[in-house]
């Protein structure tokens, strides 16, 4: 039968980039001129070649002959759940774009469950449809070091992320020992005191874990000055060094042995350098999967569950080569992709260095950084994300890097929104990290201050920013996330800032902030009592001076018996109007404490948000209030303490009209508010 004849199988959308002269379906689409259509597909991008079909027609695909059909039916047939319902009603979407060719399952009683197919390219592919990958076994092999030498070129070449004649040396860096061209021999492995001079250097961004850390001393660093012995390395400086040596460059930054370590004054100096130490070097080498220094970066990942399920294809296909499908995790994505994409939804660190305060801004601030995962590298740069088996490149979502780096360098930003917005996520995230030291909260950040301070953000005060502090008092501890703790009274951050919770957090009216949300308290001065000009960020406490209105109100408690699955057990009771909103803790002890004492709060209304789209389709809350629970302090007058913030929404059983959401001028409330602070009169107050 010749082309013109043929009858086009329903795979040959997926064939729009094979050579005619090699694959029969290419051949027979150029034939009928076939077209084709815009990808309709939600998951598919614009251009891809897109295929709607079912499993049975897979099937019956496969039986006529077709190898594309019958990889894919072979792939998806034996999905576990694909075996208990008729298989025409489970609808198969597949699309081919980016050099992927991509499935998506989708039940009467499931969700869309994904995945990727490919084949082994050391074998006969008779056409392009699956992209070839090659899985490799060590991330130290000769292959996975090739990869990293082709993005550093592309990245040299082709992005604006950085330009090297040489960036100036931190202060000590560890001269790993290159090979003099003239003698031909090594130099030892030591610290080396740097005069300012400009190098390419390379940083090492690691979890010190519980496993002692070689460290420089004021007792050893004369010695360390002159050699460290290889054997005295942990496995994750040692392979640090191995990266470095075979990119060809001399030096690398690694903190313990930059960093004399039981010098006050050298740590302060050396940690408030953070910004230009990662950001000025050449790259960062990110230890993802060692909990500790015995972890090492290298990873034989062979030996990681990764979800790739070898195709059992039919006997005719046996000369072709093997066919995997590389099943999606939760959240649609592989955990080792889950740290490079939109991480909002997470509710823990996926990996043991994203679970440390201090590496966050270690990220952030570095121009290009690859990452040693427990099953392959990953490659992050301003302008670019990788990884060794394509993935990455194909989803949409930004992750927190590019949109910091986005919201510094758009040309389009609104740069107050932008940057209040990304300081909020920077929050969120830094929020579920953990630090040895409590003493740190603030000054593991202090690189990260500085970069905003350096592109015109204004007035830093226990991590927050005076010019636009109002949607940063809108922050809530999770209460689906374990705990939450009081800082301890050793360290002293203000209460109504969100780094005073050692939980994780979340702010509310997000992306809001600046359209539906109004203001209705006002800060008078923001004031830090005590902030020690020096490179440390550390500061003791912080006023801030506020005039707006407040109400007396009780705390409740659902029993335990009686409790839901949102985890919203506490509310405030009006007891003038006998409503009830649910509050959110900072501190549930502290909630707790004061309900059995059968303590009054004292509640501030802060803001009020409207959204216009709820309300037309009549959903329940288009409105809500937030109001800021204080607690007076005894020791001092008209002075408060944060210690929770609580939602008060308009109810559906309120008429909503013109005169109910409009501001009055004298008493700027909307929906049920208006209510409660009916006859609150304004007045001037200080939050601790």
């Amino acid at each position: 039968m010749d082309h013109d004849d043929r009858q086009l199988c329903l795979c040959t959308a997926l064939h729009t980039s094979c050579n005619p002269k090699t694959c029969d379906e290419a051949a027979a689409r150029k034939a009928a001129k076939l077209v084709i259509p815009p990808a309709s597909f939600s998951s598919a991008s614009p251009g891809d070649a897109v295929v709607e079909t079912t499993i049975e027609c897979l099937r019956e695909s496969s039986n006529r002959g077709c190898w594309t059909c019958s990889i894919l039916y072979y792939a998806l047939k034996d999905k576990e759940y694909c075996a208990q319902y008729i298989s025409n009603s489970i609808r198969v979407s597949v699309w081919y774009g980016n050099g992927h060719l991509k499935v998506s399952l989708l039940g009467p009683e499931f969700g869309p469950t994904n995945g990727t197919i490919f084949l082994d390219p050391s074998q006969y592919i008779p056409c392009t449809a699956f992209p070839g990958l090659t899985i490799h076994k060590h991330t130290a092999s000769v292959e996975s070091f090739k990869r990293l030498e082709e993005w550093i070129q592309v990245c040299e070449k082709r992005h604006q992320c950085i330009k090297f004649n040489g960036s100036r040396l931190p202060r000590r860096v560890l001269d790993v020992g290159l090979k003099v061209t003239e003698s031909k021999k090594s130099r030892p492995l030591r610290v080396y005191e740097s005069e300012g001079q400009s190098d390419p250097y390379i940083a090492l961004s690691h979890c010190w874990g519980s496993s002692p850390v070689i460290k420089s001393t004021k007792a050893n660093i004369h010695h360390r000055r002159d050699f460290i012995k290889w054997e005295d390395l942990s496995k994750t400086f040692q392979d640090a060094v191995t990266i470095t040596r075979r990119l060809g460059i001399r030096y690398l930054w690694i903190d313990s042995l930059c960093i004399i370590q039981d010098d006050l004054e050298d740590w302060k100096m050396q940690s408030s350098q953070m910004l230009s130490i990662y950001h000025g070097a050449y790259l960062t080498i990110a230890a993802d999967h060692a909990e500790n220094g015995q972890g090492g970066c290298f990873a034989y990942s062979a030996n990681k569950p990764f979800r790739v399920e070898l195709i059992s294809l039919p006997e005719r296909f046996h000369n072709f080569a093997k066919a995997f499908i590389h099943w999606d995790a939760d959240y649609g994505l592989h955990p080792t992709h889950q740290n490079f994409t939109d991480t909002s939804f997470i509710k823990s660190p996926l990996s043991s260095l994203a679970a440390r305060g201090w590496t966050l801004q270690e990220r952030l601030l570095s121009r290009r950084t690859i990452h040693y995962t427990s099953w392959e590298l990953v490659w992050e740069c301003q302008q670019d994300r990788q990884c060794q088996c394509g993935r990455l490149s194909t989803l949409k979502a930004r992750t927190i890097m590019q949109n910091f780096h986005h919201s510094f360098h758009s040309k389009f930003r609104n740069q107050t929104k932008d940057l209040i917005l990304l300081w909020m996520d920077i929050a969120s995230d830094y929020s579920r990290r953990s630090l040895t030291y409590e003493k740190d909260q603030l000054v593991a950040i202090n690189g990260l201050a500085k970069y905003f301070q350096e592109n015109g953000m204004q007035g830093y005060i226990a991590g927050n920013w005076t010019a636009s502090i109002n949607p940063m008092l809108l922050w809530f501890v999770d209460p689906s996330v374990g705990p939450n703790i009081r800082r301890s009274d050793e360290y002293i951050v203000p209460s109504w800032s969100w780094a005073s919770s050692k939980s994780t957090l979340r702010f509310f009216g997000r992306f809001d902030v600046f359209e539906q949300n109004r203001y209705v308290a006002r800060i008078c001065s923001a004031t830090p009592l005590a902030a020690a000009e020096n490179a440390s960020g550390q500061l003791i406490g912080g006023e801030l001076c506020v005039i707006g209105r407040t109400i007396m109100l009780r705390l409740g408690h659902i029993p335990e018996e009686e409790q839901s699955s949102t985890l919203l057990n506490w509310y405030l009771v009006c007891e003038r109007s006998s409503t009830i909103c649910y509050a959110y803790p900072d501190y549930r002890s502290e909630f707790e404490t004061m309900f059995n004492r059968g303590e009054h709060v004292t509640g501030l209304l802060w803001s009020v948000m409207y959204d216009p789209a709820l309300a037309l389709k009549d959903i329940q809350s288009p409105v809500s209030s937030y109001i800021l629970i204080l607690k007076h302090d005894p020791q001092h007058p008209n002075h408060y303490r944060r210690v929770g913030i609580a939602i008060l929404m308009w109810s559906r059983r309120e008429k909503l009209s013109r005169s109910t959401i409009e501001i009055n001028k004298k008493l700027p409330v909307i929906g049920r508010a208006k209510y409660w602070f009916k006859d609150a009169k304004l007045s001037k107050l200080t939050i601790i």
